[in-house]
């Protein structure tokens, strides 16, 4: 990532397009674990909440609608990896902040935005309030998963893995940290609307940690610890046909990302023979992702049927990041010329790219079953405010 995405942050991330952000700076891997809790309440703030039209909604080239965010910055961590718009159904949901020096500094709600009636919304707030910030976020059909953080003194993170039912309006406490040990990095969770696996990193004295990989079935009220390890940090989690997904990085003379694997089938956790890797995505049988412990490489496909690497270059260079995976396409951005990209796996080749644009600081895609989603930061050559906006290019 160049210079103009972001700045890192005290804890590991770096705002796209922003500067640090104030007292929660959330770290790249995971917090502290705690058991599963089945917890129904109302929704403070559900799909119900107030909603508006955005008439700052239009069609862009093609088949692309452009939405600008309310809030201009989005959030990714420093190897590159970063959350980005989810698109399920007609609901498009974000997250953003504003920069320093105005209200709004942390990520603390979730938006949404409909992409049929063209109205904006929040769809759920932090539960800390404008101290919280929400990472990790997938929406898959009616259920919202989020991980919900605020940091205490000296840096401690308490955290809220919820399930929120924006149908009817119901919350599922599915972990927290309020009896578990501390952490100073904030959890990350992947969700397919049946499992979710939950990466978290605990402190086990002031220089020593371990990391801990969780997936719960929330339907069932049910936790399986699939892998824990001291001194390497996890993150990265992601789910495809069967399979868990994770990274787990080691620091130190020869630093290292591994990615790891948990066939829910065999019920074998291993260490993918793929060398370093970042930025995981998975989709079915097939993941995507940059290699090198940082994303500094290229972007990788691999087959987990086949068990078998099927492109070791696929956009040909190290300059795409934030790969994402679905409905037979795989879409990133471009760092250093502000632009995106999606490449059909059936035609074996790019299909659309997004027209550059100067000052433009591109974040990260999402593949839809109906569309591709991305996101960029408009900063301007001189003073002035910075202006976020969200694309969705529609798959016919």
């Amino acid at each position: 990532m160049g210079r103009k995405d972001g700045i890192r942050g005290e804890q590991g991330y770096r705002y796209l397009g922003g500067r640090r952000r104030g007292l929660v700076t959330v770290g790249a891997c995971a917090a502290a674990g705690a058991a599963l809790l089945a917890m129904s309440g109302a929704l403070p703030h559900s799909a119900a909440a107030a909603t508006r039209a955005l008439p700052g909604a239009s069609p862009g080239a093609g088949n692309d609608i452009t939405i600008a965010s309310p809030r201009p910055f989005f959030v990714v961590q420093p190897n590159g990896d970063g959350q980005g718009p989810v698109l399920s159904g007609t609901r498009l949901v974000w997250t953003a902040y504003n920069g320093e020096g105005r209200t709004g500094t942390e990520a603390d709600r979730i938006y949404c935005y409909n992409v049929r009636t063209r109205r904006l919304g929040v769809l759920a707030h932090s539960y800390y309030g404008t101290a919280g910030f929400i990472g990790s976020y997938i929406l898959v059909g009616d259920q919202l998963a989020y991980v919900d953080t605020t940091a205490g003194p000296g840096g401690i993170f308490a955290w809220r893995v919820v399930i929120d039912d924006v149908r009817v309006g119901r919350t599922t406490l599915v972990a927290s940290s309020a009896n578990g040990p501390s952490s100073t990095l904030a959890p990350q969770i992947a969700f397919d609307g049946t499992h979710l696996l939950f990466v978290q990193t605990v402190n086990e004295g002031p220089t020593r940690h371990g990391s801990l990989a969780t997936l719960y079935t929330p339907s069932l009220h049910r936790r399986q610890v699939l892998q824990r390890a001291q001194t390497v940090l996890f993150g990265n989690p992601a789910l495809g046909d069967n399979t868990a997904l994770w990274t787990a990085q080691s620091f130190g003379a020869t630093p290292s990302s591994r990615l790891m694997a948990y066939d829910m089938t065999a019920r074998v956790t291993r260490a993918l023979p793929v060398g370093d890797v970042s930025q995981v995505a998975a989709n079915g049988a097939l993941v995507v992702w940059k290699s090198g412990v940082n994303g500094g490489g290229p972007l990788v496909l691999y087959s987990l049927r086949d068990k078998r690497v099927l492109s070791g270059d696929l956009a040909h260079g190290s300059n795409a990041v934030f790969p994402s995976i679905g409905n037979g396409l795989i879409a990133w951005t471009y760092a250093n010329s502000g632009s995106a990209q999606i490449y059909s796996l059936s035609a074996h080749r790019v299909i659309y790219n997004a027209p550059g644009a100067p000052h433009r600081a591109y974040g990260p895609t999402s593949v839809s079953r109906t569309a591709v989603s991305w996101v960029y930061t408009v900063l301007p050559p001189s003073a002035g405010q910075a202006r976020g906006y969200l694309v969705v290019h529609q798959v016919r």
